[in-house]
């Protein structure tokens, strides 16, 4: 997939914002249907070194995402692939929402896209389609 570090620190920075400008009901909701709040981690200082430093060079030096200004920017695990997923799910919901000047996010947008963070492998499928988290309480 093709994708920037600057894509994916907007979406992290949408992601949070969006969460905390929901109602404390809302919040509940999408930290158990979403299997925790949304935090950007940053990327694998091992692996991603190149994306790592990128992320702070824009956000300390430049300035953009300020949310992440002196954050831990080292995941300490390979993070691309958690980001493509994202990705894919936040491109086709985020473009309408700009086209349309409406730039609020509700619950389960945030579910949809946060979802994602669970692997593929680590998804219990259920009738309908539907699916849990096999790690899940």
């Amino acid at each position: 997939m093709s994708h920037t570090c600057k894509e994916i620190l907007d979406l992290w920075d949408r992601l949070e914002e969006g969460f905390a400008n929901l109602s404390e009901e809302d919040r509940v909701r999408v930290e158990t249907e979403a299997y925790g709040a949304p935090r950007f981690e940053g990327f694998d200082g091992n692996n991603e070194s190149d994306l790592n430093h990128i992320a702070l060079l824009l956000v300390n030096d430049l300035g953009l995402a300020s949310r992440f200004k002196g954050r831990e920017m080292n995941s300490h695990w390979p993070s691309l692939d958690v980001h493509d997923r994202l990705l894919a799910v936040w491109r086709p919901m985020w473009d309408p929402k700009v086209k349309s000047g409406v730039y609020r996010l509700t619950a389960d947008d945030l579910i949809k896209v946060l979802r994602e963070k669970v692997h593929p492998e680590n998804r219990q499928h259920e009738p309908g389609g539907a699916w849990t988290y096999r790690g899940a309480p």
